[in-house]
């Protein structure tokens, strides 16, 4: 992406947020003074909180992301104290998870086989996910989602995981055509 096109798209974002702060704070002062009509303090109240809320709300995601764990890089090379470095904080890491907390991690192919073993009960985990979403709510093409986009990647696993053998029809009519 160019850099002007970073400037332009950053410079809209930041437009956005003003735009939506502004309107933000004229819904908090139009409840408060609304509040403050049945009484005094009500309406004080009603701001305070809201503003509570509301800071409690970014502060909230904010905190839980710089909480996070610092991604680890791999290194170029798969052999010599740099690799050996990386596996162990890749096991101590892998300490962590419940899943694979009881296995040995001491060896490469330890961390793999852990490694590998999350991977697989991820994807089980994702394809039961998807067959619950067709046994309850039909084919996803026929869906959308609250944006209005339609779940095509739902749509993909299913393919893949053979849930999906008919074709999809998408225009069936609604009513048969009436004579007047």
């Amino acid at each position: 992406m160019s850099p002007y096109v970073k400037k332009v798209l950053v410079a809209g974002a930041v437009f956005l947020s003003l735009a939506f702060l502004v309107i933000l704070a004229g819904q908090v002062t139009q409840l408060a003074e609304f509040a403050d009509r049945f009484h005094p303090l009500a309406g004080d109240a009603v701001f305070w909180g809201l503003v509570f809320v509301l800071a409690l709300s970014l502060l909230v995601p904010a905190v839980l992301v710089l909480r996070l764990p610092r991604p680890l890089v791999p290194p170029t090379v798969n052999a010599g104290p740099e690799f050996d470095a990386h596996v162990a904080k890749l096991s101590a890491r892998l300490l962590q998870n419940a899943r694979v907390r009881h296995r040995p991690l001491s060896t490469v192919q330890d961390v793999e086989t852990a490694l590998t073993s999350l991977d697989a009960l991820a994807v089980e985990t994702t394809m039961s996910r998807d067959t619950q979403i067709y046994a309850v709510g039909g084919h996803p093409l026929l869906r959308t989602c609250p944006s209005g986009c339609f779940s095509l990647t739902s749509l993909a696993r299913g393919v893949r995981s053979g849930l999906l053998q008919q074709p999809v029809e998408l225009a069936q009519p609604v009513a048969a055509a009436v004579d007047v």
